[in-house]
């Protein structure tokens, strides 16, 4: 009977339960972190059972490749010596491609676990090299990862005001979860909630900005002034040359008809009115306009 660590991504929660059924019917001791807490404290207790495991599981999956909680242990149990058995679960893993820690011995394919996949775990269980003594000193435990640590919720959401080295580690933390597909969006949630801060400083409301895609508001394009306005009637310098130019026409008109030439008068106005704002639409300059309204013979 050997004891066993199962490390698994929590997507991946229900066939990670499937395995740790099949190899306590093999007649194992098993354990895997069911209740994934959160806290270093935690953190420290998952360390403790990879260096009491004379296995370590790997449930392997797209999911548990990109996590950092698994990756960290299993680093750690790579730094350890202890025997590494990747148990592949699912499509879309390149084996050519796995670190080296999970890829010194044959993984055994449980994407189907039925009677056959437990016996393929049988036998590699029998060929496993036994664990050997820790070693001394021990390796250095690796940090834990933002999706195991609850206490950055707290510290954003103090009343405390926080100094600028408490602020940057903080800002640190809640980057590195970015990253990690487990916490990507709570760590969002996080930098979204600490912007709002009284007491945050400038220079790291920027770095906050640039993680979250925040636009300042003096970065903010403003429309030009010098862009075009979009007229729905008659430009204006025909309407301008069209009116001086009739006003002339009028002008003209009336003396004319003072003059007693009565047939005049109306031409006069209609060729002023007409000359000025057909002249200001093909040139669009309303002076010229008002010139052949006023420059029209009578």
């Amino acid at each position: 009977m050997a004891n066993i660590f199962v490390s698994y991504n929590r997507r991946s929660k229900e066939v990670a339960a499937t395995l740790v059924e099949d190899l306590g019917a093999l007649g194992h001791q098993v354990w895997y972190d069911h209740e994934l807490s959160g806290g270093q404290a935690w953190w420290d207790q998952i360390l403790v059972n990879v260096r009491r495991a004379d296995v370590f599981v790997f449930v392997l999956d797209p999911a548990s490749l990109e996590s950092i909680a698994c990756t960290r242990e299993y680093g750690y149990a790579a730094a350890l010596g202890k025997p590494i058995l990747p148990v592949l679960v699912a499509d879309g893993v390149t084996t050519s491609l796995l670190p080296p820690a999970l890829s010194r011995i044959q993984f055994v394919d449980y994407r189907r676990p039925d009677r056959q996949a437990g016996l393929r775990l049988g036998r590699t269980f029998a060929l496993l090299p036994p664990a050997p003594p820790l070693p001394d000193p021990l390796p250095s435990p690796p940090e834990v990862p933002l999706s195991y640590l609850g206490g950055l919720a707290e510290q954003v959401g103090t009343t405390t005001t926080l100094s600028y080295p408490q602020q940057t580690a903080l800002l640190m933390d809640l980057r590195r979860g970015l990253l990690d597909p487990e916490a990507a969006k709570d760590a969002r949630t996080l930098l979204g909630r600490f912007r709002k801060r009284p007491d945050l400083l400038a220079a790291v409301a920027d770095e906050i900005d640039g993680l979250i895609g925040k636009r300042r508001p003096e970065m903010v394009q403003r429309p030009s002034t010098d862009t075009p306005t979009i007229q729905t009637g008659p430009p204006r310098p025909v309407l301008i040359g069209a009116a001086v130019g009739g006003a002339f026409g009028l002008l003209l008109g009336t003396s004319a008809l003072i003059g007693g030439y009565t047939g005049i008068f109306a031409g006069q106005i209609i060729i002023g009115l007409i000359g000025g704002a057909v002249t200001a639409a093909l040139i669009g300059d309303q002076r010229t306009g008002i010139t052949a309204g006023f420059g029209t013979p009578i």
